[in-house]
């Protein structure tokens, strides 16, 4: 061996000479398919981690709402059991929620002695806020905005003068879709010949629910997928069904069960009015949310 191959050797040059026939680097196409394989691998873990993270902001978000609605009911009821107990008559009572009656209205639970309701403006009720030192919420400008609205309605019983149906609407935000979950009781004048009530019995022999509506949250549609809902009653004659969505009657009359198809179209509220041969009594408001 010569000089100048020793040279070569010492500084870590391999001759080809010496290489064995056969001994090869990667090709192109063998480094873009290894880099491929490492990619998806790190991904995988990645796209299921954020699908984890969007379904707990999405269950964190409807646990919120849910306790915004009640929170919304409770506070008209708190207002009429504490006029009942200080005396006061149901018309009085009614007249002093008058920013919410047959209207909408915002509360504010956290303002006992001022103006606790206001009719919401034309464009829709405002943003709550949230105050981290208190974890309430109000609508406080010092708190922070969130994606929550809610709404409150008091709607008098035209067929009973000393009952009502309050009705508390939350709409928020989840990424790009605008979600609504609403949420009703029926107040009475409880110290008279009323009660407190959530959609059972008609005010005047009306028929007996007994079987409520409830809630669901079903998957997009796939297959002709569908949900249905339900409400059992009995009464004097017959009985006549009607359903509606978000306030407006979908047509069926003579059903106790309403179907319809997994579609963003068909979320919203949903209640039936039950008719016996003497009266009528509306179910609980139930939300279907599409998925």
């Amino acid at each position: 061996m010569t000089n100048d191959k020793k040279l070569n050797l010492k500084r870590g040059f391999t001759p080809n000479h010496l290489y064995k026939k056969g001994d090869t680097g990667f090709t192109l196409i063998e480094t873009f398919v290894a880099i491929t394989i490492l990619i998806t691998a790190i991904a995988g873990p990645l796209t299921i981690a954020a699908k984890g993270l969007q379904s707990a902001i999405l269950a964190r978000d409807q646990l919120t709402s849910s306790f915004l609605g009640q929170e919304g009911l409770e506070y008209i009821r708190q207002k009429r059991d504490t006029s009942s107990l200080q005396g006061g008559d149901w018309a009085s009572w009614l007249s002093s929620m008058g920013s919410c009656v047959n209207q909408f209205c915002t509360v504010d639970a956290t303002e006992q002695s001022s103006p606790s309701l206001n009719v919401c403006p034309v464009g829709g009720c405002p943003n709550l806020r949230y105050d981290t030192a208190s974890d309430l919420f109000s609508y406080s400008l010092g708190d922070t905005l969130t994606n929550f609205k809610r709404s409150v309605t008091i709607v008098p019983n035209t067929n009973n003068n000393t009952e009502a149906t309050i009705t508390s609407t939350v709409l928020w935000t989840t990424g790009t879709f605008t979600r609504q979950a609403s949420f009703s009781m029926t107040l009475s004048d409880w110290q008279g010949n009323g009660s407190t009530g959530t959609g059972s019995s008609g005010p005047s022999g009306g028929p007996t629910i007994t079987g409520q509506p409830e809630s669901q949250v079903v998957p997009s549609e796939c297959c002709g997928r569908q949900f249905s809902l339900t409400v059992d009653a009995t009464g004097t004659g017959s009985l006549s069904y009607e359903w509606y969505r978000n306030g407006v009657a979908l047509g069926y009359n003579w059903f106790q069960y309403y179907e319809g198809n997994a579609i963003e179209a068909d979320e919203g509220s949903y209640y039936a009015i039950v008719t016996d041969d003497l009266g009528s009594t509306q179910s609980i408001t139930v939300t279907v949310i599409v998925d």
